[in-house]
């Protein structure tokens, strides 16, 4: 039976190609789409899952109420958390984590590569396993270090790593004690290298804890033991509690708002199911539609299959399995495309995604997609073919032309209703990227270059900023603790939340900041600046102060004068509101940044600039960095979901144009009789194309009606919690019509049978 229905189907295939290829063609883009997101999302979702122990592993939160709201932080304000091993029994196992980047050498290779600080217990707590080594022991010495397996082929070639010695950012050694595989990719906890924290690691405040509970440890008693001994810790000096939030829900689930849980990355993990939800959706929606227009092609055999004693629920299981068969036709082309797609994917995304042909669940969960595919698209053809009676079904009399709702026509709105929507946000996400990047950022990022201060140009920093600015192609040299383009720190100053920043000299001039009173820091010409501090407007605002040249400001440890007063600057993400910024004096700072001459050319530039970096660098590896490159990431999200949004709209808006188009060829053929009737009584080709024409048309006319209030509240829910974004006009739903009924009259205007000078 099943081999008779396969026989069937595939006839059928044969003999309707236009159709079958338009069906194929819409329901394997749409699997495609949705496979694509799919991949993304079961990557996101296998984050920290393969750990064996992920499901004692716990991180350390810190809730501390400031002026009655309780901010959440993963930064420990406590000076002893070995107390927290050693005072609580049921905690089996700490680390710190602490992200760094180091240069390595060994012989005459060099290389810059990031890795993580941690305490001797992360390897036993953590499944990376060693190849070399013993990870009971491999970080117990401060000067020990495990390397991947990668980083080991990269510095020694094909010699044994164990127990060689590497020189760190030149001065420090480290023997290496283990190898460890290549972490996977769906990790937060990425390295290269690992080494044990100098200062006992758990001692200090750190941006991440993370312990390993005994097995039947009750959280909340843990929980009350840790704040029973940061009770009794003297620097603290707010209100702190801390808690345990699972390892397994810390990548996706780590958003707090007033102490609470409030999502995170499962919002956009959620988001996008529905958009991959949606566009099989339009798939599926689109096989109905064709399926069922061509119903009455098909109708004298479901006739001659019921007089010859066919049940209902036989022919079902037939029209399903035809179904079937052509989603594993799609499924097949699918993932041709999604082969195709993803390197590309990977760039718009910044993923490293790979199809797993070798995993066996990726071809049993691939196969399920597709029954579930073929069975969701050929449900309501399977029905309503199987319904039709067999005396009128033999007689052709089936078709309802004047019935004006019918569930083909609902389904076709519904398609297009989501095509419109998309397109609506898709127009929305443009014009605020095009609003961010017209905004004023309060300093000058062109031309302006940072490299870090390595120890070597610390040590000849006033001889490198003098030959830097005597070559031609240096304006201006500061140095700081981290580049403007990048968020600093973050204090309290009274009530007043500041992010604070530090510089030695020029820094105003250097980043093209405007200076609205006073003068700029420079701790070579005043060493008393050492205590000098500039604000901003923000600031100016926050604290009230109408004289706020020669105000002194306090922080928790110091006291700060204030000399200067600059414009607002972007410190934070362009979407938010500008916040205090205090830019302190300093003499030991991270950065050295550069304006570059904008007379001579910027390869030029920095052809000379290297070069003299490399001459007082020469331990190091010397890689300049653009403040342009740096600016563009804040911003890279948003770029990245508008690219997405287009990507999937257009899909979207296919998918309907290959159905519209579906329809347009079947209804010139279903009424080319009329067609011909009407011309032999004088019809010309506009009103023929009108007649052919005008149903979709309304049909469109009314997914525009209804998708417009949807389009409205949707747009106005994604502006709404950004500080700085664009008006919403309503411009945006009239141009998205006029784009919508264009495709549409473009569409029925792109098949022969369409321009009805053809039809004889």
């Amino acid at each position: 039976m099943i081999q008779h229905f396969i026989k069937i189907a595939f006839r059928n295939f044969r003999k309707y190609k236009a159709f079958s290829i338009l069906n194929v063609s819409a329901l394997a883009i749409g699997m495609a789409g949705a496979m694509l997101l799919l991949i993304w999302i079961q990557h996101q979702l296998s984050i920290d899952q393969f750990h064996e122990k992920k499901e004692n592993l716990y991180k350390v939160f810190a809730n501390q109420n400031i002026d009655g709201q309780i901010q959440t932080s993963a930064s420990i304000p406590i000076a002893s958390l070995t107390l927290l091993q050693s005072g609580i029994p049921e905690i089996r196992n700490i680390t710190g984590i602490r992200a760094g980047n180091k240069l390595l050498q060994f012989s005459e290779t060099k290389l810059n590569v990031v890795g993580n600080v941690v305490d001797p217990a992360f390897l036993d707590m953590f499944s990376f396993p060693l190849i070399s080594g013993n990870k009971e022991t491999a970080l117990q010495d401060s000067k020990s270090i495990v390397i991947s397996e990668k980083l080991a082929k990269s510095l020694f070639r094909t010699e044994d790593p164990m127990n060689k010695v590497i020189r760190a950012d030149g001065k420090d050694n480290f023997i290496v004690k283990g190898v460890c595989k290549d972490p996977p990719d769906n990790t937060q906890f990425g390295f290269d290298y690992l080494v044990s924290d100098e200062s006992g690691g758990s001692q200090n405040a750190q941006p991440g804890i993370l312990v390993e509970l005994q097995r039947d440890a009750n959280i909340a008693a843990v929980n009350d033991k840790m704040n029973a001994i940061i009770a009794r810790d003297k620097t603290t000096t707010e209100k702190t509690t801390l808690f345990l939030y699972p390892l397994q829900k810390l990548w996706l689930q780590s958003h707090f708002e007033n102490g609470k849980p409030a999502g995170g990355g499962i919002d956009l993990i959620r988001f996008l199911g529905l958009v991959a939800g949606i566009i099989l959706l339009i798939g599926c929606i689109n096989f109905m539609n064709l399926s069922t227009a061509r119903s009455i092609k098909r109708a004298k055999e479901v006739g001659v299959r019921k007089i010859l004693g066919g049940s209902r629920q036989m022919l079902i299981g037939q029209f399903i399995g035809e179904s079937v068969f052509m989603s594993f036709v799609a499924g097949i082309l699918a993932l041709g495309i999604v082969a195709f797609a993803l390197p590309s994917f990977n760039t718009v995304t910044g993923g490293n995604l790979v199809i797993r042909y070798a995993d066996p669940y990726f071809w049993i969960g691939l196969i399920s997609f597709i029954l579930l595919t073929g069975i969701m698209a050929g449900s309501y053809p399977a029905f309503f073919l199987s319904s039709f009676k067999p005396v009128k079904a033999l007689q052709g009399l089936l078709e309802k032309r004047h019935v004006y709702l019918t569930p083909k026509k609902i389904l076709f709105v519904f398609q297009f209703v989501v095509a419109i929507v998309l397109i609506n946000i898709t127009i929305l996400v443009q014009k605020q990227v095009r609003h961010l990047k017209d905004r004023e950022t309060g300093f000058v990022r062109e031309h302006l270059v940072f490299h870090s201060m390595t120890n070597d140009l610390r040590k000849s920093y006033a001889v490198l900023k003098n030959e830097l600015l005597h070559s031609g192609s240096v304006v201006s040299v500061s140095a700081s603790d981290i580049p403007i383009t990048r968020s600093g720190k973050q204090t309290k100053i009274g009530d007043i939340d500041f992010e604070v920043r530090s510089c030695q000299e020029n820094f105003i001039s250097t980043n093209g900041l405007q200076l609205i009173a006073g003068r700029d820091i420079d701790v070579v010409k005043f060493p008393g600046d050492t205590n000098a501090c500039i604000i901003n407007e923000s600031a100016v605002i926050a604290m009230n102060l109408e004289n706020p040249v020669g105000t002194t400001l306090k922080d928790n440890t110091h006291y700060w004068r204030v000399i200067g007063i600059v414009k607002n600057f972007i410190n934070h993400s362009p979407l938010q509101a500008v916040t205090p910024v205090m830019i302190r004096g300093s003499n030991d700072n991270s950065f050295i940044n550069l304006r570059v001459s904008e007379t001579k050319s910027m390869v030029d530039n920095i052809v000379i600039v290297s070069a003299i970096f490399k001459k007082y660098n020469s331990n190091y590896i010397t890689e300049l960095q653009f403040a342009d490159d740096d600016y563009a990431l804040k911003v890279r999200g948003l770029k990245v979901t508008a690219l997405l949004t287009n990507i999937f709209a257009s899909i979207a808006i296919f998918i309907s144009c290959l159905g519209l188009l579906g329809l347009v060829m079947y209804t010139a053929e279903s009424r080319s009789k009329e067609m011909s009737i009407r011309k032999v009584f004088g019809a010309g080709v506009v009103s023929l194309n009108f007649v052919l024409a005008k149903d979709f048309i309304r049909l469109v006319i009314i997914a525009i009606i209804v998708a417009s209030p949807v389009s409205w509240l949707l747009m106005d829910s994604f502006l709404r919690p950004l500080y700085y974004r664009t008006s919403l006009s309503p411009f945006i739903l009239f141009q998205t019509a006029g784009i919508a009924l264009l495709i549409t009259a473009i569409t029925i205007g792109s098949h022969p049978s369409g321009r009805l000078g053809l039809i004889p």
